[in-house]
């Protein structure tokens, strides 16, 4: 069962600071329930992030689609667990500009030890940035950071 008092609903919940790379995206929880599998949040692209030509550099793009698919793996986690992606796989669809950027992902299927998912990003208008998959292995740290 989900719980609700793990570390990714504190952090959705502002009861602690997220982690540095997900402040650095300007990552924001819009709509996550418990154990649904599925969120939708929004990150920040910032000039810094830009490539030569002006549009948002892949690897930033993957990095916000690693965690927004990380998000809806987390929505069904239970308590000490933890979803380490082991592949990620990433469709660069349109080039990203700075400002708001919109991610929305689910879980395709969750079996004991390994999650599937699916996701994408949106320009502000709704336009297609980028889909994803990947696949998640659930694990037990024995110790992790929670702000």
């Amino acid at each position: 069962m989900a719980d609700p008092d793990h570390p990714f609903w504190r952090v959705a919940r502002g009861e602690v600071a997220p982690p540095p790379s997900v402040g650095l995206l300007g990552w924001k929880i819009l709509e996550a329930e418990l154990g649904s599998g599925h969120v939708r949040a929004q990150f920040e692209a910032k000039p810094e992030f830009s490539n030569p030509t002006g549009a948002i550099h892949g690897g930033f793009l993957a990095a916000m689609l690693d965690t927004v698919l990380g998000d809806a793996c987390a929505t069904t986690l239970d308590s000490g667990e933890f979803g380490s992606t082991v592949e990620l796989k990433v469709n660069f669809i349109a080039p990203g500009g700075v400002g708001f950027v919109y991610g929305e992902s689910r879980v395709v299927h969750r079996g004991r030890s390994i999650v599937f998912l699916a996701g994408e990003l949106r320009a502000p208008d709704g336009s297609l940035i980028a889909t994803a998959t990947s696949t998640a292995r659930l694990t037990r740290p024995k110790s992790w950071a929670t702000g």
